[in-house]
């Protein structure tokens, strides 16, 4: 995830996390595109990954603190859904 920020001298480019690349990893696989909050936090969601492998809804904040919100597939049968994908 990056952030873009465009003051005077142009733009600048910040790594705000580095979600990891296995089916296993806790933070998420395959982030999708962003939303900004009106206090300038993002939030977004992962296609897999996750405490149970089925993706995640996140909040990243602009200094780069990620915090899961909703880890998919908690329910028997995935009733909260699994494997989210936006666009």
């Amino acid at each position: 995830m990056w952030n873009c920020v465009q003051d005077h001298s142009g733009r600048e480019l910040t790594t705000l996390h580095w979600f990891c690349k296995a089916q296993a990893c806790t933070d998420g696989l395959y982030p999708s595109p962003l939303v900004q909050a009106a206090n300038g936090d993002f939030y977004g969601t992962t296609e897999m990954g996750g405490a149970n492998a089925y993706g995640t809804i996140f909040k990243i904040t602009p200094g780069g603190e990620l915090t899961t919100l909703h880890n998919f597939c908690t329910l028997p049968n995935c009733a909260d859904g699994f494997a989210p994908i936006t666009g």
